[in-house]
C-alpha cells in the first residue's frame, strides 16, 4: 500500500517535468478529517480520539488517533484520500518523513534546496543543492519509495529536538566531564613520558 501511495503522489505531483517539482505541494492543500463511518465506528475499541499537537503548527503529530498498543494509528490528512497509518511499525513515520518531507523530530517540513538545476546530462531529472553537505542530489525518483530529496533531508540535516534546551545542558555538563577526563588522560600520558625519559631501560621497545 505504501509503495502504490508513493508511486501515486510522484505521478500526481513531479509528472511535469518541465519546471522544478514543488515538493510540498501536498502541505499547501486542506488536510482532510478522517471520514463520518471512520467517527463512528462498530468496532468501539477504533473510535478515534483528538490529541493536543506538540505545538502551535506541528505538522508531524496526528491530530486523530485510534486503536491501541501495537494496532494504535494516526490519521495522515495530508495524503489524498486521508489515511490510517499504523504508529509502532514506523507507518506514519515513513509517510510524513518520505512522502511528505516532515521532520518527526521538528514537527515541521525539511529545508529546501538552496537553488535547483537539471541533472547534466538527464535533463528530465531536476537536481536541489543542500544547504548542508554543498552536494547536489536528486529531487525525486521513481525508482524509490518517498521523495529522494526528503531521504537526503533526514540523513543530512540537522534536527533540533522540540525543547532541546534542557538536553544541551545536559550535554555541556557531559562535556566538562568529557574534558576533565581527557586533561587526566594528558597528565597520565605526560607522566608516562617522564617516567621514560627517567627510566629508559624500562621501556625499550623492538621496531620493525
Amino acid at each position: 500500500m505504501l509503495q502504490s501511495n508513493a508511486a501515486e503522489h510522484y505521478r500526481s505531483h513531479y509528472a511535469d517535468q518541465s519546471d522544478p517539482p514543488d515538493l510540498y505541494a501536498s502541505l499547501a492543500e486542506d488536510q482532510v478529517p478522517p471520514p463520518p463511518e471512520d467517527m463512528n465506528p462498530s468496532d468501539p475499541e477504533l473510535m478515534p480520539h483528538e490529541q493536543d499537537l506538540r505545538f502551535d503548527g506541528d505538522l508531524y503529530t496526528p491530530k486523530w488517533v485510534r486503536g491501541h498498543g501495537n494496532k494504535r494509528e494516526g490519521w495522515c490528512g495530508i495524503c489524498k484520500p486521508g489515511r490510517w497509518l499504523v504508529l509502532k511499525n514506523s507507518a506514519f513515520w515513513y509517510d510524513k518523513s518520505f512522502t511528505h518531507g516532515i521532520s518527526a523530530a521538528t514537527g515541521q517540513r525539511f529545508v529546501e534546496p538552496k537553488s535547483v538545476r537539471r541533472m547534466e546530462g538527464n535533463p528530465d531529472v531536476w537536481e536541489g543543492l543542500c544547504h548542508s553537505c554543498s552536494e547536489w542530489v536528486a529531487l525525486v525518483s521513481n525508482k524509490k519509495k518517498g521523495t529522494t530529496w526528503f531521504r537526503h533531508a533526514y540523513k543530512c540535516h540537522t534536527h533540533p529536538k522540540i525543547k532541546d534546551a534542557p538536553k544541551r545542558r545536559r550535554e555541556s555538563s557531559q562535556g566538562k566531564v568529557a574534558a576533565a577526563a581527557a586533561a587526566r588522560a594528558r597528565l597520565d600520558a605526560a607522566a608516562v613520558v617522564d617516567s621514560q625519559q627517567q627510566h629508559p631501560q624500562l621501556h625499550h621497545h623492538h621496531h620493525y
